[in-house]
């Protein structure tokens, strides 16, 4: 599978994006203690002033700077890191706790497929950023008070990774269990049996190969579910790690801001000012964007490359593959030998 992925120009894109992106993140931080340039004051070459914080992309590149003043490119890029690592660890444990599910659905509750599909139903039909929002504001620990935290940020992103992952346990897990219940249905699976083969080693050396390229593509599926699903948490203030709340002096106004700085607490932060400063909450929206394009590429590079190696296990053999130890006459190649049986 690795060999056909490295010739799909939309996997080296995605995956060379995706690289980037977390290596510059993990530099910033570790390299340059996850410094952050700043221009709160933006003067000419003759020492005049021409505007304050927010600077605009042409004025300050590329992307500007925010009402504190800090590059908003530097911001993005450091919390790259967060985003994506949410997102990667959700979808990892999403996929591992649904696997184990759908095998023991697969192979010993088929029967009850009836009842399990009819309930687990109802969960495609349910806003799952709503079920995120509800549960993570009944905490109570996602916001900071007067005194600040009642929890430690381990504590609340752990919840955060917790919430996330079992919203989409069922329905994964079911689609799981199908494709399971599928290849058991197999022939191959019938002869194992017959042969003596227990249910851990069918699914060991027959189940769980022939899934195994399902699974990746159920993976980069659930990374961008947990992408755009961040983005909706966002625009109501649930940032990883912690909402702090602000209330700024001399005005009626709080402001959100997240305590580790990935993007959705970016977009979150800079929301209010879309209709005065656009580029602020644009850039890391675009960030997101782009990341899930990538993602995207990823995607449809691994069903591609499936849907070639099923091509290739499918394909028929030529005439010459059929019986290639097929002895050859030296001198007349279209007679066929006469095999003779030995005497007694």
């Amino acid at each position: 599978m690795l060999k056909l992925l490295v010739k799909k120009p939309l996997f080296l894109i995605g995956a060379t994006f995706i690289i980037l992106l977390v290596t510059a993140s993990l530099i910033q931080e570790f390299v340059y203690d996850g410094y952050v340039p700043s221009e709160f004051l933006h003067y000419s070459d003759k020492g005049e002033l021409l505007a304050k914080s927010p600077l605009t992309p042409a004025q300050h590149p590329p992307f500007g700077t925010d009402e504190s003043g800090f590059d908003i490119f530097y911001m993005v890029i450091l919390g790259a890191k967060y985003t994506l690592g949410i997102a990667f660890v959700v979808a990892g444990l999403r996929l591992a706790i649904s696997v184990v599910l759908g095998l023991l659905y697969g192979n010993y509750f088929i029967q009850f497929k009836k009842y399990i599909a009819g309930l687990v139903d109802a969960f495609y039909y349910m806003p799952v950023a709503l079920v995120a929002i509800l549960l993570l504001r009944g905490s109570g620990i996602m916001f900071s008070t007067q005194n600040g935290f009642n929890s430690s940020v381990l504590e609340r992103g752990f919840l955060e990774i917790v919430i996330l992952t079992l919203i989409a346990i069922p329905t994964t897990s079911l689609l799981i269990g199908n494709e399971t219940s599928l290849i058991l249905r197999n022939e191959f699976i019938t002869g194992a049996r017959v042969m003596g083969g227990s249910r851990f080693h069918i699914i060991r050396r027959h189940v769980l190969p022939h899934l195994a390229p399902k699974l990746w593509i159920q993976y980069v599926q659930q990374v961008i579910q947990v992408l755009v699903l961040l983005v909706h948490l966002g625009l109501f203030h649930l940032f990883f790690g912690g909402t702090i709340k602000e209330k700024l002096p001399f005005i009626n106004e709080v402001v959100y801001r997240s305590s580790t700085g990935e993007w959705a607490g970016l977009i979150g932060h800079y929301y209010h000012l879309l209709r005065f400063f656009p580029w602020l909450p644009l850039v890391p929206l675009f960030a997101f964007a782009f990341t899930i394009l990538a993602m995207n590429f990823i995607l449809e590079a691994l069903k591609s490359a499936m849907a070639e190696k099923n091509e290739r296990r499918t394909r028929l053999p030529s005439t010459e593959k059929e019986n290639p130890t097929k002895p050859v006459h030296p001198i007349h190649p279209s007679f066929e030998p006469v095999y003779r049986s030995k005497p007694m």
